[in-house]
């Protein structure tokens, strides 16, 4: 095996470490191999390890380094999982049942808006014949039809307010859990 042929598999056993940690790691063994001088490689192999050996070396002080050095530290992720996992049982039913009644409220906002839409346009043209047979009726009809189709347009323009708030709220808290 040349010194090439080491570095070559060494870089390739090391490669799904951090950048830093990989070029740190690297440019030592590089330079070792260097000031190496006329060793042969079963010399410097018998004073470093094999490329596989040091490989382990540099991965085992990585996660040894970016852990901790005490033993019984959990990271803060692994604490959130397992938490997240024990308590499935309490909030998974609780999170569907909380979306089967945003469902159905969506549902039925979505019906109420159809329903005043239809009725509303109903209501003003049945009016408007309604006007040239009884003229009293028909204004009631053509009132009341344009009063349905105000509600219907309050209710879009509030749900498209609140839309747009929930959207910028997220953004804010999505802002400053990123900081």
């Amino acid at each position: 095996m040349s010194k090439e042929e080491y570095i070559s598999e060494l870089r390739a056993r090391i490669a799904h470490l951090p950048r830093e940690e990989r070029e740190a790691a690297m440019s030592y063994y590089v330079e070792y191999l260097e000031d190496a001088g006329d060793k042969s490689m079963e010399e410097i192999i018998a004073e470093l390890g094999t490329p596989q050996q040091v490989a382990e070396r540099i991965i085992a002080d990585y996660v040894q380094s970016s852990h901790g050095s005490g033993e019984g530290q959990v990271s803060k992720g692994c604490l959130v999982g397992l938490v997240a996992v024990l308590s499935s049982p309490l909030w998974f039913p609780l999170l569907i049942a909380a979306g089967a009644v945003v469902f159905a409220l969506l549902l039925t906002v979505l019906v109420l808006l159809i329903v005043f839409g239809v009725v509303g346009i109903f209501l003003v043209g049945l009016g408007i014949w309604a006007i040239f047979l009884h003229a009293a009726t028909g204004l009631n009809m053509i009132g009341g039809g344009l009063i349905l189709l105000a509600l219907m347009m309050l209710m879009v323009s509030l749900f498209a307010a609140m839309g747009s708030g929930a959207r910028t709220l997220w953004n804010i808290l999505r802002r400053r859990r990123s900081v």
